[in-house]
């Protein structure tokens, strides 16, 4: 009797422990990790010049375009679900909604040919264990391979280890991200403008305990409770009224607000570990989709008589008519010199020169303080300790540019490091070889080599694997079929090594995948009187080329595109000319028929007046090395078979008219000539001539200018005025470590004259400096690099040293 008793009074215990909840059921699974600190800081910054944005509405919701809210389950996929489910399909349906493409059913269930699979990312990147993964694996690979849809590999909570098909690989290959770049999480405002321009933000954020059971309209804006780790949301909207953002998650509808939740503003800044936006890549016309949701397969057929350019529905514009742009990768060296800033950045095709505006702490707008023929300039003008702001405009021989977007600050500094600025311009080849990738960069005035880094996932760290002394290099050691290797580029000088370029991610050709775009298209430009010849550069795995045309009767004329050849070589001489002017653009194609995309295209036109065989070909090759204190230009060209003599020319930028300067013989292929006036831009150019008086036309010129910057105005130290004071006070961040782990960090920022700063870490870690007045940023050359936000009210620090708080990271401090 007793043992009944027993019994019963036990299932009367179980009985009312599940029936008041005290054994609840498991809390729903994350799954974001701690990106590695040195990768994340060397990833391209969506606005790195810190653009300010004026006139965002108050509000922008997004949530009307997502797909259906769904449910990770107790799988840890939240990156592949914000990444994959929410932000691709939401951009795959802007792109093609104008076409019926469509996210839900009419009953309002999800429409899973259209949803991008969870499934197909989570597996390729969780390194077979259900541990979670990496925001930026995501979008790699998502760039990498794209994505493919939920019917190709359907999303099972129970499977994380099952690959993609090759038939889901290849879907998955009509539906790539052009990039992905990361967002200022310190900076609530950057996060409104990338919804505002319709790209939602995917972040990793810090959950505590009272995040699990938010309901409705409920705001996250403190943390209560435990910490259970990162996860990864994808924000889709603002407002403004109530100080949150609004995000879509992966829990299910009865989760939040019908599956979506809102986080307030500093919070977010806060906890935030790292945020994201993914920019799409326009789908080719040269694939149609067929899907089969029946049997969940998906078959892709592509032929090449359907494929057009992009933006066929656009006249295209000669270059020489096209409004120049400014540069948009610009570095000011930082305390190097005690005398000097050094400005480099990104060349712009068909520009001949640039313009340096500059701005200091007690001037009201930007002023002009000198030229450049090349893409660097020195500012000697300036003031040490002082910060000043830079702009760039592109000059053409007609034309000139806007000023460049945001301020890059740069300055001199009384205890130089003499280090060279960072490196600009990093580009990685991208498929074009099998079995290698080549990079490329911007040069740097005196630095002696450059060290080339490669990111080694394994080791959680960039790696050195070569140095050159030029601009070039090729890492003959890149893996193969096509997985996406991240290289950073820093230059040495002095014996110091600056600080690395961001990164670069580079790729060799994929074996199965579509060939790559075509680079390098050349059209000859009135070389003849009835033919345009075209040159590209080869394309790993492709088995012929689609070369079309843009026809057009005139300069001004109309026309349209249309396929003209295929051809198994990397040139075409179009001999069947509609009119005299002409466009081209070139796609490869493997031997499976798939097609690439279409490369920029070129224009090129005949000379209908030109005796055939009687004119030559341009000089090609002219390059110039100008000595200052001369005020020469030393010019050099490739001699020209045929031609007998070469004219030297030479005109001021914008005149309309070219000067004769002298003439060469038949053997000379050089020539100096007199830069007349300073600050002025002149062309140099050179022609081919034979004996019986044709003449070639003139080579692409050149430019030189003697150019020294004008003097900065005399400014003083500013005492009690100084901008030291918006980094004092104390300000505390979340640090945590990787799991569970959430520990508070404690930053002071003192000085006693505004000039001499003191920095503690904690109370215990202590660093002094001296101020650059007017700075956005506190650099304490391999310890740490603190940089507040327009606002104030928050920084962005970077330890560089992981004996400060035990890690190196990046923290995000908000004042007390």
């Amino acid at each position: 009797m007793k043992s009944n008793l027993r019994t019963i009074s036990v299932f009367t215990f179980l009985f009312f422990v599940f029936a008041s909840g005290l054994f609840s059921q498991s809390p729903p699974s994350l799954g974001m990790k701690q990106e590695p600190a040195e990768l994340i800081a060397s990833l391209k910054e969506a606005n790195p010049y810190k653009i300010a944005h004026r006139g965002l509405p108050s509000s922008v919701d997004l949530s009307s375009f997502m797909p259906p809210v769904g449910d990770q389950g107790q799988q840890s996929s939240c990156v592949a679900w914000s990444t994959a489910y929410a932000t691709k399909s939401y951009q795959e349906y802007m792109e093609r909604k104008n076409s019926g493409w469509k996210l839900k059913d009419s009953s309002g269930s999800p429409n899973y040919s259209n949803i991008f699979s969870p499934a197909f990312i989570y597996n390729q990147i969780n390194g077979g264990r259900d541990n979670g993964s990496l925001i930026s694996d995501a979008m790699r690979l998502v760039v990498e391979n794209g994505a493919a849809p939920w019917t190709s590999m359907p999303y099972n909570p129970n499977d994380y280890l099952t690959r993609p098909s090759q038939a889901a690989l290849n879907t998955a290959s009509n539906y790539k991200a052009k990039e992905f770049l990361r967002v200022r999480q310190t900076d609530p405002t950057e996060v409104k403008n990338q919804l505002n321009e319709g790209r939602p933000v995917v972040a990793g954020i810090l959950v505590y305990e009272n995040f699990m059971n938010l309901k409705g309209d409920q705001i996250y804006k403190e943390g209560i409770g435990k910490t259970y780790g990162g996860h990864a949301i994808a924000i889709i909207g603002y407002d403004d009224s109530r100080g949150a953002f609004k995000f879509i998650n992966s829990w299910s509808t009865q989760w939040g607000d019908n599956g979506y939740g809102y986080i307030d503003y500093k919070w977010f800044s806060k906890i935030c570990q790292s945020a994201f936006v993914m920019v799409d890549e326009t789908a080719p016309a040269s694939t149609t989709t067929a899907t089969n949701t029946a049997d969940t397969s998906t078959t892709t057929t592509t032929t090449t008589d359907n494929i057009l350019p992009p933006a066929t529905d656009t006249k295209p514009v000669p270059p020489e008519k096209v409004k120049p742009l400014p540069p948009k990768e610009i570095s000011a060296s930082q305390g190097s010199f005690s005398d000097k800033v050094i400005l480099t950045w990104e060349s712009i095709p068909l520009a001949i020169g640039y313009e340096i505006y500059r701005k200091g702490s007690g001037d009201s707008s930007f002023s002009k303080i000198g030229l450049s023929q090349t893409n660097g300039f020195t500012d000697d003008g300036v003031q040490k300790d002082f910060a000043y702001s830079y702009k760039i405009a592109t000059l053409t021989d007609s034309d000139s540019s806007d000023l460049s977007n945001g301020d890059v600050i740069g300055y001199a500094k009384t205890e130089e490091a003499k280090a060279p600025p960072k490196v600009v311009g990093v580009k990685a080849s991208q498929g074009q070889f099998s079995n290698k990738v080549d990079l490329v960069w911007e040069t740097i005035d005196g630095v002696t080599d450059y060290s080339v880094y490669k990111w080694s996932a394994t080791q959680k760290k960039y790696l050195s694997i070569g140095k050159a002394k030029a601009s070039t290099y090729s890492d003959n050691g890149a893996a193969k079929n096509g997985v996406t290797e991240f290289y950073v580029i820093a230059a040495t000088g002095n014996g110091k090594t600056g600080e690395a370029s961001d990164a670069a991610s580079g790729f060799t050709a994929k074996l199965t995948a579509k060939p790559s775009k075509p680079t390098g298209l050349k059209a000859t430009k009135g070389l003849y009187n009835s033919k345009i010849e075209l040159h590209w550069q080869k394309v790993a795995g492709a088995s012929k080329y689609v070369i079309y045309r843009y026809n057009i009767t005139g300069i001004f004329g109309g026309g349209a595109w249309a396929k003209l050849a295929e051809e198994p070589r990397e040139n075409f001489i179009d001999e069947k000319l509609s009119g005299q002017y002409a466009f081209y653009a070139v796609a490869a194609v493997n031997k499976d028929g798939l097609s690439g995309p279409f490369s920029d295209y070129a224009y090129g036109y005949i000379d209908p007046n030109k005796q055939r065989g009687a004119k030559l070909p341009s000089p090609e090759n002219l390059k110039g090395s100008t000595d200052a204190k001369a005020g020469k230009i030393s010019l050099k060209w490739d001699l020209v078979k045929g031609a007998n003599e070469y004219y030297v020319y030479r005109k001021k930028r914008g005149s309309s008219s070219w000067d004769f300067l002298s003439s060469t013989n038949d053997k000379t292929s050089a020539y100096t000539a007199d830069i007349p006036e300073k600050e002025t831009l002149y062309l140099y150019s050179v022609t081919a001539k034979t004996d019986l008086g044709g003449e070639s036309d003139r080579a692409n010129p050149i430019s030189a200018v003697l150019s020294k910057a004008k003097p900065a105005a005399a400014m003083r130290s500013f005492g009690g005025d100084s901008s030291l004071e918006k980094f004092k006070g104390p300000w505390t961040a979340m640090a945590w470590d990787g799991s569970k782990g959430v520990n508070q960090v404690l930053l002071e920022i003192e000085s006693q004259d505004n000039v001499n700063y003191v920095v503690k870490f904690n109370k215990q870690k202590i660093f002094e400096g001296r101020y650059v007045e007017n700075s956005p940023i506190i650099d304490k050359e391999g310890k740490f690099k603190i940089e507040i936000e327009n606002s104030g009210d928050a920084l962005q620090v970077t330890l560089k040293d992981n004996g400060i708080i035990n890690q190196k990271s990046t923290l995000n401090f908000l004042k007390e």
